[in-house]
């Protein structure tokens, strides 16, 4: 008889992880005989590679440039294309796919003889449109998103002010020195808490750079999170083990008395599964009913802007990550946050399950599929929101966010309620 295999885990038929686009690309890169090719950066044209833009621009001008030097300085509308497919997928290659067509149909005549006076393409005409393309929309929020989830933690001030430095040198200096002060106030923002005396009157990158580090500071941040990992101790995991065995086996006995001294124990019985394993109330299958969420505004009371109750709803100014500012509305009885679907369709949205919408008198308004997660900036704050054009209000805050409005900061507009914010123009007439 075979030893039996120690290696073997069960029986695992879930099936691979599918790769993304960009982890194919690069699969796809490894394999070329260009050493500049195999290590090119990749954009997907969503806000998960923004951050790769300038890398991806200065990859394609560097191997635009080796190209020409090899060709007696010229370079063709075909090769630049070439070239921007290996860093381009997605919505990204779309783009490509886009702006290069026409172009490449003007090359021919009418006869289908390729003219060869326009072939010839300058690589800055590419990558400026393709820095126009991607760089407002989503390059300067990925800034700050970056800045924003960068923390202190247990480094020493030197090395958090490097790591600092190397993501700022990541992007754009038109983005970085555009939000400044907003990326200050995250740095500062994300310090241990005995820095923040220290770094509170900063005002700009220089004034970072000329902060002097405490090692005095250093060595006390870096003593206080060794001193929560508790050391493991084998004699102490043995006694709690031997004590709750114990515990365990006088309880047994305790219950096992109970029954013999004639005392009947009730028989248990579950309605869901028709076991006598557990009660219907500790039941794990117990069918669940289907999720929705349900608004405090039906469609008839939304338009006079009040809510069920009749009482006056409160709306303020918004300017969440990748859009310009928005109007918002504020619900305290609604379950969830939603925003328009246009106004996210450029970033990087997720699916979810089904889950149904219903206004305040029960009825059936729309079904959301997709959710996003956006940085409200005046907030510095992530919020999950569902893409459902469900209000005439671009952006539907919910009572997780409405319980803070007392909490909100003095940057935050509201709108009067003497105005009834309905068009983009009235919108932009705000500021």
């Amino acid at each position: 008889m075979a030893p039996p295999n120690k290696k073997f885990r069960g029986n695992n038929n879930s099936p691979p992880k599918e790769l993304s686009m960009v982890e194919k690309q690069q699969k796809k890169n490894a394999d070329s005989s260009d050493p500049t090719e195999r290590v090119a950066a990749i954009l997907d044209g969503t806000s998960s590679t923004s951050s790769m833009l300038e890398l991806v621009i200065s990859q394609i001008k560097t191997r635009c440039y080796r190209y020409a030097a090899k060709h007696n300085g010229v370079i063709g509308i075909l090769e630049i294309q070439a070239i921007a497919s290996s860093h381009l997928v997605g919505s990204a290659a779309s783009w490509l796919d886009t702006f290069m067509r026409p172009k490449i149909e003007q090359l021919f005549d009418e006869e289908g003889q390729m003219v060869k006076a326009k072939l010839p393409m300058r690589p800055e005409v590419f990558l400026d449109a393709l820095r126009t393309e991607y760089h407002e929309e989503q390059s300067k929020f990925g800034l700050s998103l970056e800045v924003g989830s960068y923390f202190q933690k247990n480094q020493s001030f030197d090395r958090y002010r490097s790591g600092f430095r190397t993501i700022l040198a990541k992007y754009a200096q038109p983005d970085t020195m555009e939000q400044e002060p907003f990326i200050v106030k995250l740095f500062r923002r994300n310090t241990n808490l005995e820095y923040h005396p220290i770094v509170a009157n900063i005002k700009t990158y220089k004034d970072i750079d000329e902060i002097v580090p405490r090692p005095e500071i250093d060595a006390m941040v870096q003593s206080s999170a060794k001193s929560f990992r508790k050391p493991f101790n084998n004699n102490n995991y043995r006694n709690n083990n031997n004590n709750n065995h114990n515990n365990n086996n006088n309880n047994n006995n305790n219950n096992r008395n109970r029954n013999n001294n004639g005392n009947r124990s009730q028989s248990k019985w579950c309605h869901s599964c028709k076991t006598k394993t557990h009660w219907t109330r500790e039941c794990r299958s117990k069918k669940k009913g289907d999720p929705k969420f349900v608004l405090s505004f039906s469609n008839s009371t939304l338009k006079f802007n009040v809510n069920v109750k009749g009482l006056k709803v409160e709306r303020l100014w918004v300017t969440l990550q990748g859009m310009s500012r928005q109007p918002a509305l504020l619900d305290s009885a609604c379950e969830a946050n939603f925003v328009h679907t246009s106004l996210v369709k450029h970033l990087d949205v997720h699916q979810c399950s089904p889950i149904a919408v219903y206004s305040a008198d029960n009825s059936f308004m729309a079904t959301i599929t997709q959710y996003i997660s956006l940085i409200w900036q005046e907030m510095n704050m992530t919020i999950k929101f569902f893409l459902a054009d469900i209000s005439k209000y671009p952006v539907v805050l919910g009572a997780e966010i409405s319980t803070l409005f007392r909490k909100y900061p003095d940057n935050i507009h509201v709108i009067p309620m003497n105005i009834d914010v309905l068009t983009p123009d009235q919108i932009t007439n705000q500021f």
